[in-house]
């Protein structure tokens, strides 16, 4: 299972930012997402997202922000990027 590439975040809100990525190329939709706060504890709890892009909301204002995503298929996983 290939991890994703060409990871690029959008124009951040003051509580969301917008992100995308392309896929290893053989028909996958599923990837899981976590994202964080510079320097702080562990990710978040991976969430689910069919394509490659995806919004993160509710983030605080101010605040520099971290994400990974890897790609699922057929039961396994990629490592993060």
């Amino acid at each position: 299972c290939a991890p994703p590439s060409g990871l690029a975040s959008g124009t951040p809100t003051a509580t969301t930012l917008p992100v995308s990525w392309q896929g290893p190329g053989y028909n996958l939709n599923t990837f899981e997402l976590q994202s964080r706060i510079t320097n702080s504890g562990g990710w978040s709890t991976p969430q689910t997202v069919s394509g490659t892009n995806h919004t993160f909301t509710n983030l605080n204002p101010g605040r520099f922000y971290l994400w990974q995503v890897r790609t699922v298929c057929a039961g396994n996983k990629s490592a993060y990027v």
